[in-house]
């Protein structure tokens, strides 16, 4: 079974002139309700892997709305479509997080 490393970069939109703010420009972090370990869990809870016994490695940037949907995840480091289009997926089904600010 292969080992799955996921790596996410957060970011998140301003309401006033819905530009983007990098993650270390906010007061307050976006969350996810149960926590990182909790939506690490999510996100790897569910997914087929494959064969192979190489650790892959994906790292993804992902926005976080104000109502805390997350928006226009992609990735950013790594070439595994095997493994990028189900994360994609579960980022965007993920349920709410509680917008930074």
């Amino acid at each position: 079974m292969s080992r799955l490393i996921i790596i996410i970069i957060l970011l998140f939109p301003s309401c006033i002139d819905k530009t983007t703010y990098p993650i270390n420009e906010l007061d307050v972090l976006p969350e996810y309700p149960q926590g990182l370990d909790a939506f690490y869990k999510y996100l790897k809870n569910g997914l087929i892997l494959s064969d192979n016994l190489e650790p892959v490695e994906l790292v993804f940037r992902l926005e976080i709305d104000l109502e805390g949907n997350v928006r226009n995840p992609r990735v950013i480091k790594g070439n595994f479509p095997f493994y990028e289009e189900q994360i994609v997926k579960k980022l965007i089904d993920s349920e709410k997080w509680i917008p930074g600010r």
